[in-house]
């Protein structure tokens, strides 16, 4: 973000990030219900509305009802027009995917990552923003988030800080937002979810998501439709439980079970994360997660606790569904994000 401390043509670009996120909230509004929303003049807003029809960035939605006087024209942000760049990296490749700002994906793809991951992104992206205009960057990381770098375990066990995020918000000059891979998989299947079920309010559902992967158990939560992250966002590592005075539940997870103990094992560990944080759907995904033993996971978890502390299971079919659908939701809020106003 830029920090706007007064200037005119700063403070120009501050109402118009204003503008549009009012605008963007309301779905569609009319020059009076952008000036109550904002607390903009109506001077100002009549001229940025001008400016923006003449860059494309708004359209005319038709008018309202008139009740007297003349009718009211209704604006609506052109999706279109911009657009945000969703990156999840994954191993010697990144996957990528664009977004309008409605956060519906445009198009995907993978291309090659190199040892240096920010040059290999800062090449694509050269390439990219010659064909479309971008305003927002995400980034989908397999480590511990802090600010714009995060932390993963080199091959000696030790962590190692990636400080991704700054060089490439410095070379692009647009809002760039980090998330571990998990949380973004986490809030992706929610978002699935609610899709499905729109009764269902995004502010009000609490969920775990569980997820088994390459001899590795973690999980993300959302509480009230946020990403749950703790003390320096280490929520989750639930694989480095210890479950005698040796081993860990990554440890016994990853020796030879057999389906009924594996299925009374994840019961139980199902039965642990609703005692602590009581969510209403606990989703269980992942590369190796078997998913054949589902109905006997369910049928051990009935019987283990009161209804008002139960949870109800979900099974997370597709991840890179759910993760592309996560980065598309943080990166497209983003778009908007390149100004704030800072008050002394």
């Amino acid at each position: 973000m830029k920090d706007i401390l007064g200037k005119p043509h700063a403070l120009k670009q501050v109402n118009l990030s204003v503008v549009r996120k009012a605008i963007k909230e309301k779905g569609s509004a009319t020059r009076a219900e952008i000036v109550a929303a904002t607390k903009i003049s109506v001077t100002t807003v009549r001229t940025l509305l001008t400016e923006m029809l003449m860059n494309n960035e708004i359209v005319d939605a038709g008018y309202d009802e008139s009740i007297g006087g003349r009718k009211a024209v209704r604006y609506e942000l052109n999706k279109n027009r911009f657009f945000g760049v969703g990156l999840c990296l994954d191993g010697d490749s990144i996957r990528y995917l664009t977004v309008n700002i409605c956060g519906e994906i445009q198009e995907s793809g993978v291309f090659a990552a190199n040892e240096n991951v920010a040059a290999s992104i800062c090449d694509f992206l050269d390439e990219l923003v010659t064909k479309i205009e971008i305003k927002s960057i995400g980034i989908g990381v397999p480590g511990i988030v802090n600010g714009m770098e995060y932390q993963r375990k080199n091959p000696e066990g030790q962590l190692e800080d990636h400080p991704i995020g700054e060089a490439i918000h410095e070379r692009y000059g647009i809002p760039v937002i980090l998330e571990n891979d998990l949380n973004a998989i986490t809030l992706g299947f929610g978002r699935c979810y609610l899709k499905e079920y729109p009764e269902e309010s995004c502010e009000n559902i609490n969920m775990a998501y569980v997820h088994f992967d390459n001899d590795c158990l973690s999980a993300g939560f959302l509480s009230e439709g946020r990403v749950l992250r703790g003390w320096n966002n280490f929520v989750g590592e639930l694989g480095l439980f210890p479950v005698d005075e040796t081993r860990t539940l990554d440890d016994l997870l990853s020796s030879p079970l057999e389906d009924d103990h594996y299925a009374r094992i994840i019961a139980k560990l199902i039965a642990g994360i609703c005692c602590i944080l009581n969510p209403q759907y606990i989703a269980l995904g992942g590369n190796d997660f078997r998913k054949d033993c589902l109905s006997m996971i369910n049928n051990y978890f009935d019987s283990t606790l009161p209804d008002k502390m139960s949870a109800e299971i979900l099974y997370a079919e597709d991840i890179w569904h759910d993760y592309f659908e996560g980065m598309a939701y943080l990166t497209a809020e983003q778009i908007f994000a390149d100004v704030m106003l800072v008050r002394g």
